[in-house]
């Protein structure tokens, strides 16, 4: 059976407040649960992942699903904080991607 590859795109959605209290965050003034936003940048990026925009990294390369379960399982380890602040969390496929930013600004 051939393994079926494709770049992926994760996209998640995290709870404020609960960051808020993981963090320690007591005032509404101090956003140390940006922290949060950090580590998950730190984390897809030795993983091959670029940063798309707010929640939503893609794969720089093909993954098989194997792959990104692992890869999702490593997340749950080494950022611990997500099992109470995850609200949803996505993958998807990414097919052929067209960028358009040039039609838009030019």
């Amino acid at each position: 059976m051939p393994k079926i590859e494709y770049r992926k795109e994760i996209t998640f959605d995290l709870d404020v407040n609960e960051l808020r209290v993981y963090f320690g965050d007591t005032s509404k003034k101090t956003k140390k649960y940006t922290k949060a936003y950090r580590e998950l940048k730190k984390f897809f990026s030795k993983r091959d992942f670029e940063h798309r925009q707010g929640s939503v990294y893609c794969s720089k390369k093909a993954l098989t699903k194997v792959q990104t379960l692992i890869i999702v399982n490593d997340l749950k380890v080494e950022c611990p904080w997500i099992k109470s602040c995850l609200k949803r969390m996505d993958v998807a496929n990414i097919g052929e991607l067209h960028e358009l930013t040039t039609m838009i600004v030019t």
